[in-house]
């Protein structure tokens, strides 16, 4: 950890094997009345589709019970599928296939054969099932998270977020801070710290395969700025006199700026590393009088930032990889802590209206801004679902303190904790990390 320095790692693309679906053409096997069985899955506010997940015992020696219920509980949690789970032992026969049509429209086999893995999904509706072949492997609860995945995207085409990480902080007194790490649904709460100062905005680096959270330290003298992996193994990032805070990574992970008031007020700057001198060099994009924070990258290398440099209230900006071609995205109130999502080219923040905030939420393409809340409870610090199809932001009130998600889909919220302790400043994971955070 010693030689740390915000983005020092590469990214891999082989983090884990892919699993492979290949379609089939099944119509006499699947033969049952169309009308009957044909449904159309959305995002709305209607009834849950039935899937049934079926656990084929054809192997003794290795039980998929733990992965067909990681499966339940992740589609369960898109709120767009009704889980049953069942267990057979062997594979469906022609009969049994036509019993289970009756009440579900789509149901998924499960079998490990071998070292390999095998899941059949049956599409009673278009008379075809798709195979999704993968390495067995030891982790029940990983290979469920894959399955997951794929599934979510045959049955909805969109892309699945299971198995990713929210990290936040915890105060447990008075100026001392745990650094936890928890599942999507909020389930499985690890904390990598416990410390006897006050520490805030963690966030995630680009890098499914060495994921590191950084994180700031109030010091006797300055903010500094935290970096630690998933064990805990602490070393410090950057040291500067006063702030030292919120660094962002590229969608790529290859490009980071960070938020350093060295020289005074606050400013954004790019980090890069020298490669003859082997040290971190720091430009700055931004010069002037405000206070600048809360950067974020977009796909196309354009920064987006927070800054009260031209009013009283800060205001969302965005600027060229360069700090070039300002311009102003909100208009007027006080909006804060925007978040990217390269997925859906959607930027989120909050916004003060009426004395509380709001989650708000820009689409870069069309150049326009949404209202995605409206109640009467303060949101605060949002974060995108890597998929973009949820947003994480903490909540207050009368003073009870949460984490929620809300789906861009349904609009349905799910509260992640409850209430019980002060959590804080939460940011989700840009990847699906798997076994790295068990």
């Amino acid at each position: 950890m010693k030689n740390y320095i915000l983005i020092s790692l590469l990214i891999s693309n082989t983090f884990f094997t892919l699993l492979k679906p290949t379609e089939l053409h099944c119509q006499e096997l699947l033969q049952t009345t169309p009308a009957a069985n044909s449904v159309s899955i959305t995002a709305q506010k209607t009834k849950a589709t039935p899937l049934l997940v079926i656990e084929l015992k054809t192997n003794k020696n290795t039980q998929l019970t733990e992965c067909c219920k990681t499966i339940q509980r992740n589609l369960s949690f898109t709120g767009q599928f009704d889980i049953s789970l069942e267990k057979q032992d062997a594979e469906c026969t022609k009969e049994q296939i036509k019993e289970h049509t009756k009440n579900y429209p789509f149901f998924v086999s499960i079998t490990a054969q071998g070292n390999d893995f095998l899941a059949k999904l049956y599409d009673t509706s278009s008379l075809k099932i798709t195979k999704i072949h993968s390495k067995l492997g030891s982790n029940q609860e990983e290979l469920g998270h894959k399955i997951s995945n794929e599934l979510l995207k045959l049955l909805t085409n969109k892309e699945g977020f299971f198995g990713s990480k929210i990290v936040f902080c915890r105060e447990r007194k008075k100026g001392k801070t745990d650094i936890c790490i928890a599942d999507y649904d909020g389930k499985n709460i690890k904390t990598i710290l416990s410390l006897n100062t006050l520490a805030i905005a963690p966030r995630w680096n680009n890098d499914p395969v060495n994921p590191l959270i950084l994180y700031s330290e109030y010091t006797a003298t300055n903010l500094r700025l935290m970096i630690t992996d998933l064990e805990g193994n602490k070393s410090i990032a950057t040291n500067f006199d006063g702030l030292n805070m919120l660094p962002a990574f590229s969608p790529d992970g290859k490009e980071v700026v960070v938020c350093l008031s060295a020289k005074g007020n606050s400013q954004i700057y790019r980090s890069t590393l020298n490669k003859k001198t082997k040290k971190r060099e720091y430009v700055s994009l931004t010069k002037n009088n405000g206070t600048n924070i809360s950067p974020t990258i977009l796909a196309d290398g354009h920064i987006v930032f927070c800054s009260d440099f031209e009013t009283k209230a800060p205001q969302i900006y965005m600027m060229d990889r360069n700090g070039k071609n300002l311009t102003c995205l909100t208009d007027g109130g006080f909006c804060t802590c925007p978040a990217y999502n390269s997925l859906n080219n959607k930027i989120a923040f909050i916004k003060m209206i009426e004395g509380r905030g709001q989650v708000m939420c820009y689409d870069v393409k069309k150049d326009s801004i949404k209202q995605i809340t409206h109640d009467g409870i303060h949101k605060e610090e949002v974060s995108w679902s890597p998929c973009g199809n949820y947003i994480l932001f903490a909540t207050e009130d009368n003073n009870k303190k949460q984490l929620v998600v809300q789906s861009m889909l349904t609009q349905k919220r799910i509260a992640l904790t409850d209430g019980t302790s002060s959590v804080t400043y939460p940011c989700w994971s840009s990847h699906s990390l798997f076994s790295r955070t068990s």
